[in-house]
């Protein structure tokens, strides 16, 4: 059983395809799923400051 809900969020356009490229190259489903592998690496193996310490926005100006 699964507990997952469905969640819209707004992305900018190179995300997307960023998010498309990833599940085109490593045969993932949809970039939902794309987007599950990422957070569950970071929830598991990543570096948490590392990851959101420094600020790498390219759109905050």
């Amino acid at each position: 059983m699964s507990d997952s809900t469905t969640e819209q969020s707004a992305l900018y356009a190179e995300h997307r395809k960023f998010l498309q490229e990833m599940a085109a190259t490593y045969k993932l489903q949809d970039e939902q799923k794309v987007l599950r592998v990422l957070v569950t690496y970071a929830m598991q193996e990543g570096d948490r400051d590392q990851i959101f310490k420094y600020v790498r926005c390219r759109h905050c100006g």
